[in-house]
């Protein structure tokens, strides 16, 4: 058993507890419990303007009571206060208007196509030549392996891109290996792998990294951009209707990386509302600021529960449009980084879990 020092009082599941500290709930003295020396010690801080400290060590305290112990404190520190609760809900629902506004409304499509002329722009050309001249030097000024356009497609050949594995963010590991192999490698518009040797192989690994990032930034900089991440994936394993209504849709700009930017717009509002909420608490706890302070479990709940609103709003209104238009284009509106996210926080919240059950 364990007692508080000061009052003597027994020290159990009774304890009020909050984030790292526990209180005597008789002397209302605070102490903090140290979890991997398997003890509490004098906490040096001052909790409810109490100034006065006692020390509770470990005398003949059986493993599974320090154990219970642990487990309430990190309960206590998992639970939402009343304002954690209000920042999920603001978070959640300015994410949730984002991202209406961005997939289901086209609000930026006027932003869009104003970027669109900026990218053809002449200081945006000779950029994107500089990049590709850079890129090519380590082939002898041969073009890069994916840019192999003999092949046929639905449209014209300035959405090759699209086609290409190794134009695809997702699949930049397999866009690299072509660059050192000097082999392209992607699909057609009926469904045929495609191979072909195509420029140089470039010997240096890290030169072949240099030279791919140095092409994908230039081709991010196109009217069109880079495929939407994982695109092509749906280009090779799926049908010849997929294949046209992708290409269809990257060749009207409706479906590419640049409209991946715009949907992570939403989840990069919950990060600051979420992580500035972690920082302040953090600062009035501890009167100093920690901008790792949303790593702790319960602002990644916090995270997990704002982005399933977010990802709940988008399906839900995703999935009623396609029903009610039987318009599968609709599923182009389907915000996948805020799926990820969701996904992302669910597994980390499992694994905690997990790990605390076992413990």
């Amino acid at each position: 058993m364990i007692h508080c020092n000061y009052c003597n009082k027994l020290i159990t599941e009774s304890f009020i507890a909050c984030r790292h500290f526990s209180v005597c709930p008789k002397s209302k003295l605070t102490a903090y419990f140290i979890s991997d020396k398997k003890e509490i010690i004098e906490c040096n801080c001052k909790l409810d303007k109490f100034d006065l400290f006692f020390n509770v060590y470990k005398k003949n305290v059986d493993p599974n009571t320090l154990k219970r112990l642990k487990n309430i404190q990190e309960n206590e520190d998992e639970k939402w206060t009343a304002a954690d609760k209000t920042a999920v809900f603001t978070a959640g629902i300015l994410g949730v208007f984002l991202d209406t506004l961005i997939t289901q409304l086209n609000i930026l499509k006027p932003l869009d196509k104003h970027i669109s002329k900026i990218m053809k722009s002449k200081k945006i050309n000779k950029f994107k030549d500089l990049l590709d001249t850079f890129s090519n030097s380590f082939r002898k000024g041969s073009s890069i392996p994916i840019d192999y356009q003999d092949f046929e497609k639905y449209g014209p050949q300035s959405i090759h891109a699209q086609y290409s594995f190794g134009h695809d963010p997702i699949r930049f590991v397999e866009g690299i290996i072509q660059t050192i192999n000097g082999e392209y490698r992607g699909i057609d518009k009926f469904g045929n792998i495609k191979k072909s040797i195509f420029g140089l192989p470039i010997d240096s690994i890290f030169q072949a990294v240099i030279s791919y990032v140095a092409h994908m930034i230039s081709d991010f900089c196109n009217v069109n951009s880079l495929p939407y991440p994982g695109s092509t994936f749906l280009m090779e394993f799926g049908s010849d209707k997929i294949r046209k209504d992708i290409s269809n849709a990257f060749r009207a700009q409706l479906y590419n990386s640049r409209i991946f930017v715009y949907q992570n717009l939403p989840c990069f509002l919950i990060n600051i509302v979420i992580y500035s909420w972690a920082i302040y608490n953090s600062y009035i706890d501890n009167k100093k600021i920690d901008l790792f302070a949303a790593n702790d479990f319960k602002y990644q709940t916090m995270l997990l529960a704002s982005n399933a609103m977010v990802m709940t709003s988008n399906v839900t209104i995703t999935g009623i449009r396609t029903i009610v238009t039987q318009n599968p284009h609709n599923l182009f509106r389907l915000n996948f980084p805020a799926i990820g996210n969701t996904i992302k926080y669910t597994i980390k919240y499992i694994k905690h879990k997990m790990a605390a059950h076992s413990a």
